[in-house]
């Protein structure tokens, strides 16, 4: 786990014929290799949970991901669910994925295929745009070579609602932060969207390249904090 358009219509008949969907990432008799438990926390009171497992194959890593948040803004009350799953190849780069997320219960779906040029297909609310292979998802469950301690151009993909956003991974060098460890020395990033110049997320990694505590900052001007509560490998 160290790891923009086309017509509507042509997305359509792609994502018809080749529906990826999360259930199918993970085999039933298959148990993952990696496991890690987050609690997601609001103004430091929890408000919601997420969870991921990996699991290695030879061209890379499958990882599936669910998520629940029940918040308030303001009078209205704010649940959110999200199961995701993506397929990675051996160089980091995301090789397809599929998400479903109900808010309130409106529900979107997002899908990404790869495409004749290499590229990838991302589809949802019934357009399509295309990506680099080499973007990078908004749940950094894969991180890989991207955060090396140099400053680093990336195409972000919102796992929600697949909008891309160029945006500049930036280091802020090495941490000591509680864990569920207790103390961990980490990687500090921060990932600036490159239209607003605004940080949409900080991140801590460990060693492996595994996040450790990550900051979402909504459009809304909520912070969401991910504290990793369990982490733990399958024995080779």
């Amino acid at each position: 786990m160290n790891r923009t358009g086309i017509a509507a219509g042509v997305a359509a008949v792609a994502f018809g014929a080749l529906l990826w969907s999360p259930a199918e990432t993970v085999s039933a008799t298959q148990a993952p290799d990696a496991r890690v438990a987050y609690r997601i926390e609001r103004d430091g009171q929890p408000v919601g949970s997420y969870a991921v497992r990996v699991y290695e194959t030879a061209a890379g890593e499958d990882i599936d991901s669910q998520l629940t948040i029940a918040t308030r803004v303001g009078p209205f009350k704010v649940r959110v669910t999200h199961e995701s799953a993506e397929g990675w190849s051996n160089k980091g780069q995301l090789r397809r994925f599929a998400s479903e997320t109900d808010r309130n219960g409106d529900k979107l779906a997002v899908r990404a295929l790869p495409a004749a040029d290499g590229r990838l297909l991302v589809e949802a609310e019934g357009k399509a745009t295309r990506a680099d292979a080499n973007i990078l998802t908004n749940n950094f469950t894969q991180t890989g070579a991207r955060f090396n301690g140099h400053a680093e151009k990336v195409a972000l993909m919102d796992v929600l609602s697949g909008a891309i956003r160029p945006s500049t991974i930036v280091p802020r060098g090495r941490q000591q932060i509680a864990c569920d460890l207790g103390t961990c020395e980490a990687r500090r990033y921060d990932i600036v969207l490159d239209e607003t110049g605004k940080v949409s997320h900080q991140l801590w990694l460990d060693a492996d390249g595994v996040v450790v505590r990550m900051i979402a900052n909504t459009r809304f001007g909520i912070a969401f904090t991910y504290v990793r509560d369990h982490f733990e490998r399958r024995a080779a």
